[in-house]
């Protein structure tokens, strides 16, 4: 919801954006489209925003279709969601941005002859980058991480998915002028540069999917706590599952 306010941090002035939360409370899909029916019938918003899953994101697509507001997704990474929706924009990754720029790093830059997969969804990405620098090699194989991160935890990719969703939609506030034009809302998105915690990313015209840099790095310790040492910088990585034509996030 958009109104007009006097007293708003600098960055959304002179607009107010009133925020509307609604949970999921599952990773089934069918919660998130009562929530999403909700949001767009009975609070009548002006932009969606969230999905932290894909099969939510999967599941209420035909509803953004008919509600037809632009919809900002902030982390669910299944590589074909954009195609779903015209109005769909993610400003998070895509699963494949990670796993087939690391595939190609191990093979590549780190000449490495085996590798293991932490996140299963990565796999096929990550495959598909190894097979492209080291044909015939074994590869990775999949396992997934067997500790959960303490109290001492630092903002992770959740925060900077939440931010960048929200730069997104103060900027395309701003450039209809606060009418809520859910056209002239999209059009502002494609092609956004904005400068994320992350790096500089935007907002490919075609796709409506993120681009940003991938980043190989080396784990470290300072001063007792694990910190990264980036070994290289893979700058504007477009989601390689859609540049290569594979289905289904083939654009359509």
């Amino acid at each position: 919801m958009i109104s007009t306010s006097s007293s708003t941090p600098d960055k959304v002035k002179p607009y107010t954006i009133k925020l509307i939360r609604r949970d999921a409370k599952d990773l089934a899909g069918a919660n998130a489209c009562v929530a999403v029916q909700e949001l767009l019938t009975q609070d009548n918003v002006d932009i969606l925003t969230g999905w932290y899953d894909s099969p939510s994101a999967i599941a209420s697509a035909p509803l953004v279709n008919a509600g037809k507001k632009p919809a900002v997704i902030l982390n669910a990474g299944a590589a074909h969601i954009p195609n779903l929706s015209p109005y769909y924009v993610r400003v998070s990754f895509s699963n494949w941005h990670a796993g087939f720029s690391m595939g190609e790093a191990a093979a590549k830059t780190l000449q490495a002859k085996t590798a293991v997969v932490g996140y299963k969804s990565a796999r096929t990405a990550s495959c598909k980058g190894w097979e492209r620098q080291r044909p015939g090699l074994s590869p990775p194989t999949t396992t997934m991480p067997k500790k959960e991160y303490g109290a001492d935890a630092v903002p992770d990719f959740f925060a900077v998915g939440g931010y960048d969703g929200m730069a997104a939609i103060v900027h395309a506030i701003h450039a209809t002028n606060g009418k809520s034009d859910p056209s002239e809302a999209l059009a502002a998105l494609k092609g956004w540069t904005h400068d994320s915690p992350r790096g500089p990313i935007e907002i490919d015209p075609v796709t409506r999917d993120v681009v940003m840099n991938e980043y190989l790095s080396e784990g470290i310790m300072q001063n007792g706590r694990l910190h990264q040492k980036v070994i290289r910088t893979i700058e504007r990585v477009k989601d390689p599952c859609k540049e290569l034509k594979i289905d289904p996030c083939r654009p359509h």
